[in-house]
């Protein structure tokens, strides 16, 4: 079923076009698009949701109070906002505030920000009500101002200001009592001999703009004019739709359209050719007679969004020329504008819509994030609960239920529904809990208290089976169309609707109750149900009920009490919910039943979630992200992203003939349209913002930076300007001679500080990861150069050169006639030294490479030791395992028993482990109660998994202690080379994450990472 309506008009629940023509085209509409039982029960009513996301900036306080009149971007991607209390720069992370100092010249020239223009050479135009133009060099932090002309000195027609236009090289210029033109090559003002207005407080240029051939428009509060700039003077447009009304704003698009904001006149847009005005008719949703435009923006090559003052926003097919949705300030129901005086629109780089209120608000919503859009049901008045179930027809309609049944469609923005007498008269007030439609187009609704109602297409009731036909099931939680044309049933027990047999009910496993938590029939016909941590399936041609799995956590430990949410995809692999975490369940030929954690999950889980799907590229989605199991990667979205997401959608699912995907639940209706689905990069790239030297901030230049020698301190600012939220960015860094690998800082730290680095020449590197999604962002880089002192420089170390060589050589002389006359002496000295030394430096060495508790080889030497079994592993093609330790529980026995104790488990933990291992191994304590082994040679898994089960063996058996009974416990981690890392140091880490691992789950085991 496909509804077409004219998208600018709308109809709210009980409003109605009072014209009774456009009545009767929507009823005839209706009869062509329903089923007669549907066109008979209620009017269709189509409700306007068009509505974005939107979110407050700064709530927490940190956004400077100031009614908004302009908001930029500039070329460091920066966002600026003009404010009737100074300026703001809004770098994503902070708020800075500029405002006039009368003290300070260096400060901008006024509070009152009209406008602003940004440049491509990090600068900005600053126009300001009665203290002229400021230009504002970022970079450099350098400020030009420029006044009205005087008699002596040349300068603007006036100091009230109110737009600017950059042209190349040029600047036009907006005042109230006309136009400028500054060439910036030399800084020369040129004044257009036109005065819109003697009075300067009631006339001026409002607005600037230029289009495709070149010609400047000039919005003023007299008319539209434009510039003859060979003569040097200003045209007006003489067209009578337009002469005289005061044109605000202006924006050029495509097809030679020049859109004209008004004041109280609202929008009409002019043909640049023949000037021809178009008036936009108002829409029953937005009066646009009287309306107020204060700005425009563009936001995607067919659709425009108007700030007006009074009637929030409204958004514009600039190909269509009409309204298609508005955003206004909703006292009640779902978020939007915090009022609908909306003073200036702006879309920054990364397709956010930052908003400006007259009222001290900034607002933004996310354009990115296209393919997800939800429905606020409840706010119709359609529903006054949640909505429990949802399915689709063959002719497209949908259907939601709860204590009635609705039939919906939904085409671009715009949602119509009505509801179904029939079937909430059958309901009798109970709460439809599943729906579905079978082969024979029959639709079949499940109820909470009442059982099983089946209607014809036309809805009328052909069946309602429950305890007074003797069907035994009266609360109804799934409803799966068979692949052999039946229904299967699932509440407390299963039940299949076959065609030719009627009703089969099947009998629950002796000892075992059952209650329906999700239900899948596979490709191959196999039925799969889930009641609570069960699994049970029935296998085709089969009307035996089999429990293959009797509880999910005993088979992985990761999982929890409950499954939920069975899907499948093309290759027959079934995945499932438990415990907040993705499984996969594996059969194998003999109908064997394997549970493992999909490999995405393995680090994450996935909080508050009940829904699953498989779309038709294999992806997995959830109400929350969508799971590329090809790619091993995810994506979430939120509400940052203009989604209306939240917990919530823990109703039915569906994916719709058309590849759509819907959730439902207590927020109402959420639509995916996976072909949308695209990962947006995070940005361009990561900026230096700030280079701080022993604390003090240095300007950034593109040159290569000289630091003196006496600098102990070189700190890096870091910014990737997503203002979608800053908070998800972890930032990495390398510094060339340091590190070729790439260094992650903490989480939501962007400060790098380096401290007492050698004398030479560095190039620092920094990028940046969005945890959400993984995307890595361009680097930045910036070269610097450490000077050496003086006592570093090369003629230095020259003279200090041929000063040893000179001192060398009258020692050596001196040293030869010594040697001469006491070489008897010194001979016989130098044999006791030598035995000396060398009974010491085996002493050395001794203690240096060894634990002098234990005996054991210490880091140092089992690092060698590894280095060298490395190496053997790799000429070998063979593996080196490591194996990380600790005792559990060691801190308890020391602190309770005291140090004696703890050396003589630690001793006790030696000696054992050593008779367990081969003398090629190397058993090593690195400190406290952690320990090391290193097993070389290996060929087989199966070896090092049965040298940590004896090891935790031997252990079992407590050991005596002066009469006390102690028990000895450790927590095993297992590195293998070179599939968990290639060199000793990221093996030794790995080891001891495992490791960490196993003490978070349980203890007294070892766990070896997937190869």
């Amino acid at each position: 079923m496909q509804i077409k309506f004219d998208a600018s008009v709308v109809y709210f629940k009980g409003l109605f076009e009072p014209f009774v023509g456009r009545m009767v085209y929507f009823c005839i509409l209706m009869m062509s698009c329903f089923p007669p039982a549907l066109v008979s029960s209620a009017e269709l009513t189509l409700y306007d949701v068009s509505e974005p996301f939107v979110v407050n900036v700064g709530e927490d306080g940190s956004y400077p109070n100031g009614f908004i009149t302009s908001i930029i971007q500039d070329s460091n991607r920066d966002i600026w906002f003009g404010t009737y209390e100074g300026l703001v720069r809004y770098d994503s992370h902070d708020f800075t505030s500029y405002k006039h100092d009368p003290q300070d010249n260096k400060t901008i020239s006024g509070n009152l920000i009209t406008h602003i223009t940004p440049d491509n050479d990090g600068g900005i135009w600053i126009s300001s009500y009665s203290t002229g133009l400021t230009y504002f060099n970022i970079n450099k932090q350098i400020l030009t101002q420029y006044t009205e002309q005087t008699e002596t000195q040349p300068g603007l027609a006036s100091n009230i200001v109110m737009a600017t236009l950059l042209d190349g090289d040029t600047l036009w210029v907006g005042t109230a009592k006309g136009l400028n033109l500054i060439d910036l090559k030399d800084n020369s003002i040129k004044f257009f001999d036109y005065h819109l207005d003697k009075d300067a407080k009631k006339g001026g240029v409002t607005s600037l703009a230029k289009d495709a051939e070149g010609k400047i428009w000039l919005g003023t509060t007299k008319g539209l004019y434009f510039v003859d700039q060979a003569n040097s003077i200003i045209v007006p447009v003489l067209t009578p739709s337009i002469k005289g009304k005061s044109v605000y704003r202006l924006l050029y698009s495509d097809q030679n359209k020049l859109w004209l904001g008004t004041q109280k006149h609202g929008i009409a847009y002019l043909d640049t050719h023949t000037q021809q005005v178009t008036w936009l008719k108002s829409s029953k949703s937005q009066d646009m007679d009287t309306a107020w435009v204060m700005d425009f923006t563009v936001v995607n090559d067919t659709e425009m969004w108007v700030a007006t003052f009074g009637g929030g926003i409204v958004m514009v097919d600039q190909q269509k020329n009409k309204i298609k949705g508005h955003l206004n300030h909703h006292k009640k129901g779902k978020k939007g504008l915090v009022s609908n005086d909306v003073s200036t629109v702006f879309m920054s780089e990364d397709k956010q819509v930052w908003i400006g209120h007259w009222g001290k608000y900034v607002q933004k919503t996310n354009l990115q994030v296209t393919f997800v859009r939800t429905f606020d049901i409840a706010s119709f008045g359609l529903f006054d609960e949640t909505v429990n179930a949802i399915t689709e027809l063959n002719n497209g309609t949908l259907l939601l239920g709860n204590d009635q049944l609705i039939a919906v469609t939904i085409e671009n923005n715009a949602l119509a529904a009505n509801s179904i007498p029939s079937v909430e008269h059958a309901l009798n007030q109970d709460i439809i809990t599943t729906l579905s439609q079978d082969s024979h187009g029959n639709i079949w609704v499940g109820t909470r208290q009442s059982g099983l109602l089946q209607f014809d297409e036309q809805f009328a009731l052909i069946n309602h089976f429950n305890d007074k036909n003797d069907f035994p099931h009266q609360v109804i939680r799934f409803l799966i169309p068979s692949s052999d044309g039946g229904m299967w049933i699932g509440s407390n027990g299963l039940s299949k609707w076959d065609p030719k047999q009627g009703f089969i009910h099947f009998n629950i496993p002796a000892n075992n109750r059952l209650q329906s938590e999700s239900m899948l029939e596979a490709t191959d016909g196999t039925l799969w149900l889930a009641s609570f941590g069960q699994l049970y399936r029935v296998l085709p041609q089969s009307n035996k009920l089999e429990l293959v799995i009797k509880n999910v956590s005993d088979i992985h430990p990761l999982a929890g009490n409950l499954i939920s949410s069975l899907v499948e995809d093309k290759q027959q692999n079934l995945y499932f919910l438990s415990n907040n975490r993705l499984f996969s369940l594996l059969t194998s030929n003999s109908n064997a039943i394997e549970v493992e954690l999909a490999p995405l999950y393995a680090d994450f889980s996935i909080d508050g979630v009940r829904n699953l799907v498989i779309d038709a590229a294999q992806n997995i989605w959830t109400d929350k992200e969508f799971i590329d199991l090809a790619a091993k990667s995810k994506t979430k979205f939120y509400r940052r992203d203009g989604i209306d997401i939240g917990t919530g959608w823990n109703g039915g699912k569906l994916v719709s003939h058309n590849a759509n995907i819907f959730f439902v639940g207590s927020r109402g209706l959420m639509v995916i349209d996976p072909k949308l689905a695209v990962t947006a990069p995070i940005s361009s790239k990561v900026y230096i913002t700030n280079l701080a030297l022993d604390g003090n901030s240095q300007r950034l230049s593109n040159a290569e930076v000289m630091i003196k020698p006496e600098t102990s301190e070189i700190t890096f600012e870091l910014n990737a300007k997503n203002f979608n939220d800053s908070s998800v960015m972890q930032y990495q860094y390398r510094l060339n001679g340091m590190s070729d690998e790439w260094i992650p800082i903490s989480f939501k730290q962007r400060y790098i500080t380096f401290r007492d680095l050698p004398p030479r020449e560095y190039l620092f590197s920094a990028r940046a990861k969005n945890i959400d999604n993984g995307a890595i962002s361009l680097e930045t880089s910036y070269a610097f150069k450490v000077l050496p002192h003086w006592f570093e420089t090369v003629w230095f170390r020259g003279c200090a050169v041929l000063a040893c060589l000179g001192l060398i050589f009258f020692g050596h002389a001196l040293r030869v006639n010594l040697v001469k006359k006491q070489n008897a002496e010194l001979e016989l000295l130098v044999q006791e030294r030598t035995k000396e030394l060398e009974q010491k430096n085996a002493h050395i060495e001794e203690l240096a490479n060894h634990d002098p508790l234990t005996s054991l080889p210490n880091l140092r030497l089992a690092t060698d030791r590894l280095s060298e079994a490395l190496k053997r592993s790799k000429r070998d093609n063979n593996m080196t395992a490591v194996i990380y330790f600790d005792l559990d529980g060691f801190k308890l026995i020391n602190d309770t028993y005291g140090h004696n104790t703890g050396d003589f488990i630690l001793q006790s933990v030696a000696d054992r482990v050593t008779k367990l291992i081969r003398e090629t191994d190397t058993l090593c304590r690195i400190g406290g109660d952690e320990f090391l082994l290193i097993l070389s040679g290996i060929e087989r898994r199966e070896l090092i998994e049965q040298l940590c089960e004896r090891i935790l063996n031997e252990f079992t058996q407590s050991v005596d202690w002066e009469g006390h009974q102690l028990m000895i416990r450790m927590s095993i981690g297992v590195a293998v080379y070179p599939i968990h890392g290639e060199n000793g140091k990221a093996l030794i880490h790995r080891a001891d994450t495992v490791m960490y691992q196993v003490k978070k789950t349980g203890k007294f085991n070892y766990k070896i990472d997937d190869f």
